[in-house]
């Protein structure tokens, strides 16, 4: 049978949610804080928002560790039987039909100036507690490639640098993004500090803010409001109501409600 389960305390507790963010808790840990958070508001509070947080940026199944382990398995069993299958269907004379064409066609596109070999978007971990897929950076291991739909946080500690293009995002303290278009570069944030340099997008559940040449803008997102600064340039802000250009110098606020204050 089943032991009790252990209690803990609010340092515990807090310690625990956070475990569950990174992906690393394990079931005890996790009973415990759901005995806990049942009878503490605080800790309730926070560990609410947490897992709305998960749940804003596509992640629902890191809310039950043993169904996200169990669906990456399933996902690298697949794509190690489909490579294997590949490796067997292809010849080396279909590989050098098929590999000649596509070399000279990128050669040509190269030459037209039409593809961007600069590697395209990267995260650089500039602090201990930056996280990529749910897998923490070395600070020294230089930068990570991500893609499309892929999440980043830091912990209360951490900082990193992300480039999209000519636009450069920078994490600070707890924050949580998730990376929405290339293109036109554009970033979700779901929760914290964030700093956005050029011409991008960021979009959050109280409105959006779009950069212009050459801007600066800070974001501070909490459960209750988001801050705007523009430090540099102009930004704009587009909600239901309409769009407000912000100039240099400028602080804001919206407030749960959606409505933006100037301070």
């Amino acid at each position: 049978m089943p032991g009790p389960v252990p209690k803990i305390d609010c340092d515990q507790a807090q310690v625990t949610i956070r475990a569950i963010v990174r992906g690393e808790d394990s079931n005890p840990e996790r009973m415990a804080l759901r005995h806990h958070v049942q009878a503490c508001e605080g800790c309730h509070s926070d560990y609410v928002g947490s897992m709305g947080t998960l749940a804003s940026l596509g992640h629902e199944k890191r809310l039950d560790r043993a169904i996200r382990e169990k669906a990456i398995r399933k996902f690298e069993l697949k794509r190690s039987i489909e490579a294997v299958a590949v490796s067997k269907k292809l010849s080396r004379g279909r590989l050098r039909t098929l590999a000649y064409p596509a070399f000279f066609a990128i050669m040509m596109l190269a030459l037209a100036g039409r593809l961007n070999f600069g590697g395209g978007p990267s995260v650089l971990a500039q602090s201990p507690g930056v996280w990529v897929r749910g897998h923490e950076l070395e600070t020294d291991a230089g930068e990570a490639r991500i893609k499309v739909g892929e999440v980043m946080h830091t912990g209360p500690e951490g900082q990193a640098l992300i480039s999209v293009g000519e636009t450069e995002w920078r994490m600070r303290g707890q924050c949580a993004l998730r990376l929405e278009g290339v293109a036109n570069p554009t970033m979700r944030l779901a929760e914290g500090n964030l700093e956005m340099g050029g011409p991008a997008r960021c979009l959050t559940r109280l409105g959006v803010i779009r950069g212009s040449e050459g801007s600066v803008v800070l974001l501070q997102l909490t459960q209750d409001a988001l801050g705007i600064q523009i430090a540099q340039g102009a930004a704009t802000f587009i909600a239901a109501h309409g769009e407000t250009e912000l100039l240099t110098g400028q602080s804001w606020s919206v407030d749960a409600g959606g409505n933006l204050l100037r301070e």
